[in-house]
């Protein structure tokens, strides 16, 4: 009888131990959802998600045949809430709002309230990604490290649907 028992509240038991590690182990920070769009709240820019890492983006003013596909990938640069992302460009229809034709870019990614936000930290060459993946290193609290520079000038951007 005891066996019987026990056998019958093992599967709860299952389940208890898989939400209590399912919940220990989640991520804060910021996923990107098919079908999600986001408007710049400083200028006319809008950002239609195509995958969990591509973004759609054209300007406002332009024709619906003129955008540009950008691709993300999360470097491991990531405190908390806050992830650092290099974004590439993918294709290019007629217009690339983020001019990275040039190049990819290191952005910090960081939650708002009703959306998300972005800081430029350099690109793959050059003085600005060196000097941010050394502070990076160095910084004591690597969360804090990213706030603060997620803060400064960054560019916001508003769920709209």
């Amino acid at each position: 009888m005891f066996k019987n028992k026990s056998m019958k509240l093992f599967p709860v038991l299952l389940a208890f131990v898989i939400m209590i590690f399912t919940g220990c182990s989640s991520d804060n920070s910021l996923e990107f959802k098919k079908g999600e769009n986001y408007k710049r709240t400083d200028r006319s820019l809008f950002v239609e998600v195509q995958e969990d890492n591509e973004w759609k983006m054209h300007k406002g003013n332009d024709r619906a045949d003129k955008y540009a596909v950008y691709k993300l990938e999360k470097t491991e640069y990531k405190a908390g809430a806050y992830a650092v992302f290099t974004i590439s460009l993918k294709e290019k229809f007629g217009s690339d709002p983020l001019l990275l034709s040039n190049g990819d870019e290191k952005l910090i990614v960081s939650p708002t309230e009703n959306g998300f936000s972005t800081k430029r930290v350099g690109m793959n060459s050059g003085d600005d990604w060196e000097n941010f993946q050394k502070n990076f290193k160095a910084a004591d609290d690597k969360e804090a490290f990213l706030k603060e520079l997620s803060e400064d000038k960054a560019k916001k951007y508003e769920k709209v649907n």
